[in-house]
């Protein structure tokens, strides 16, 4: 120590511009290797003021990466990279880089040399996550220049949880005369990338093609089907997540369709006007029976206050449901 001390003194004396860290490279790359002190020192090398005094410490300049495919900051699920460098340039000429990939956006490669001056890209297969690249380049005289960094690549190469279906509306197997089908899913959506949306169809198979563009995005998670035709159908629905990812389709049914409801199926009826109690009554494959008026504080006019039978009984088809129609408030 009291020799690197005095030797500093003297670099420092005759190249009084160097920083600290150019002095401790002018020092340390200046040495003289010798095979006794290997592994028993970091430089495994014996102190040279000679030529410390003129060794070169500025570090190369210029450097620079990029990479084309994949495109940064976006996600896909192409996990094959590619990155490489240019530009790096020193008076001693380049001697060649080291590079990694980390999750780090501020990571430094170490100082061991990966690849010759002639090397100016490398390819790697990464795993799902955010990652970056980072190379340095060395010069002849062994002086490492700072890290470029690059990133992030967005990598998913899983797609996300197929959704789950239901209807509110209809029973699978079960025949109705309602012509239009709801249906909702839920979806665990997509632990990396995120999901994007939503491509369906309806079909009369129950292998339905559905296609891979998105018809919705990934907030809704309802549909109605538009008016079918008599007959089965069934409902498929794929999910796809933010780098392109799509699931198998997902199916539910079979919806039947009947052209006419097999049963009358009571519905709700309070809060309808008389009209619009008939039209839900034939939906459902009921009746309009007896009408009656009574005073309602709560129940607007004209809209139903009561039915008789209440709401959810299978009856016999064309059964008839008795309403009871407000009057309004009574006046005073």
């Amino acid at each position: 120590a009291p020799h690197v001390a005095g030797a500093a003194a003297l670099v420092l004396a005759d190249r009084p511009a160097l920083s600290a860290t150019e002095l401790r490279s002018a020092l340390l790359l200046s040495a003289d290797p010798r095979p006794a002190l290997t592994g028993r020192l970091a430089t495994g090398a014996r102190l040279n003021v000679r030529r410390a005094l003129s060794h070169e410490v500025m570090s190369p300049a210029g450097l620079t990466a990029q990479s084309t495919s994949p495109a940064l900051n976006n996600w896909s699920n192409v996990n094959l990279v590619t990155a490489s460098w240019s530009g790096a340039t020193d008076a001693s000429g380049i001697d060649g880089y080291s590079w990694s990939w980390s999750p780090s956006a501020t990571f430094d490669p170490d100082e061991v040399k990966d690849a010759e001056e002639n090397v100016t890209s490398t390819s790697s297969t990464l795993p799902d996550g955010r990652h970056w690249f980072h190379v340095r380049a060395r010069d002849n005289a062994g002086n490492w220049s700072n890290t470029v960094h690059l990133g992030p690549f967005m990598v998913d190469t899983f797609p996300p949880t197929r959704p789950t279906l239901s209807s509110p509306t209809h029973r699978v197997g079960i025949a109705s005369g309602d012509r239009t089908v709801e249906v909702n899913w839920i979806t665990l959506g997509d632990s990396v990338s995120g999901l994007d949306g939503f491509s369906f169809a309806w079909a009369r198979q129950s292998l339905v093609p559905v296609d891979q563009t998105k018809d919705i995005e990934e907030g809704v998670v309802r549909t109605t089907s538009p008016s079918l035709a008599p007959g089965a159908w069934w409902f498929g629905i794929k999910a796809r997540d933010n780098a392109g990812n799509w699931t198998e389709a997902a199916v539910i049914g079979p919806f039947v369709v009947t052209a006419v409801a097999p049963v009358c199926t009571v519905p709700r009826l309070r809060g309808l006007t008389l009209t619009g109690a008939k039209r839900s009554l034939a939906k459902k494959g009921c009746a309009l029976g007896r009408v009656s008026r009574a005073y309602s504080k709560r129940v607007r006019r004209g809209r139903v206050l009561q039915q008789r039978p209440g709401p959810g009984l299978r009856l016999k088809r064309g059964a008839k449901v008795a309403v009871v129609l407000s009057r309004g408030r009574r006046k005073r």
